[in-house]
């Protein structure tokens, strides 16, 4: 991998239903010497030392929403960082989430301790339908079909971009975030036969990577209810690009010239 080069690494590519194959999800996105990690289910702590990551690497949490198998290990975070700081500085970490995040915090700190909302500690931003700025590019937001207050992402640098559904159903939203992405990456929770309301599966995520004109589509956290079913035949049914169905630990590079 170039140093400009972006990589992608699934921490966990399952659900809140424990496997001994997927973890709870988590996404770690390199760019350059820049960590960003969206999500982190329980296990991302360790699983980020998998990927030669440690706590105090990270530059920036980013939430889809606030469901415990998308942010246990923030907590955990945070402790570690704040230990860590006693003997050496940490520098503030900024989190993103939602509407309702800082709201979502703030019950955190009565359960944990009012240490959670340190200043010196984590920057706390909220998030609606809306582009950030940040110095390795540019990162965009739109509400996905799940819970009352649940956003994807696109991550936009040098032209290249990734797109991260979080928990959703279909919905115009999701296909005009990913529109002519790069890598898409799409949550795919059950059986076309056991669909659930505000989750995806793998028509309806090969229908939105056909509407979104997307290059690659990388499925995610999946059920156990997928076992001995071949996810990606049934997705091309609907798209006829690359479709790979993620496990934990895969990495991916997107090359940036």
């Amino acid at each position: 991998m170039k140093p400009a080069d972006i990589r992608l690494t699934i921490l966990g590519s399952g659900t809140c239903i424990p496997t001994t194959d997927r973890g709870t999800p988590g996404i770690l996105i390199q760019i350059k010497d820049t960590n960003l990690l969206l999500d982190s289910g329980s296990g991302t702590l360790n699983r980020l030392l998998r990927a030669k990551i440690k706590f105090n690497d990270l530059d920036y949490l980013f939430y889809t929403h606030r469901h415990a198998d998308h942010t246990a290990d923030l907590i955990p975070i945070l402790q570690a960082r704040r230990v860590r700081s006693y003997t050496q500085p940490s520098p503030v970490l900024p989190v993103y989430g939602p509407k309702g995040f800082s709201l979502f915090m703030h019950f955190l700190a009565e359960a944990y301790g009012g240490w959670i909302l340190d200043k010196d500690l984590v920057e706390i931003h909220e998030l609606d339908s809306q582009q950030l700025d940040l110095p390795f590019g540019t990162i965009r937001t739109d509400k996905m079909k799940h819970s009352s207050q649940s956003i994807g992402y696109r991550i936009n640098v040098a032209g290249k971009s990734i797109v991260y559904s979080g928990d959703t159903g279909y919905c115009p939203e999701i296909v005009g975030l990913a529109e002519k992405s790069d890598i898409l990456i799409l949550e795919c929770s059950f059986p076309d036969d056991r669909k659930m309301e505000g989750h995806l599966t793998p028509k309806l995520a090969g229908r939105i990577a056909r509407e979104a004109g997307c290059k690659t589509l990388v499925l995610t956290h999946m059920y156990p209810l997928f076992k001995n079913i071949d996810i990606a035949s049934i997705c091309s049914e609907k798209f006829d690009g690359e479709v790979i169905v993620s496990h934990d630990m895969m990495q991916l590079t997107v090359n940036v010239s």
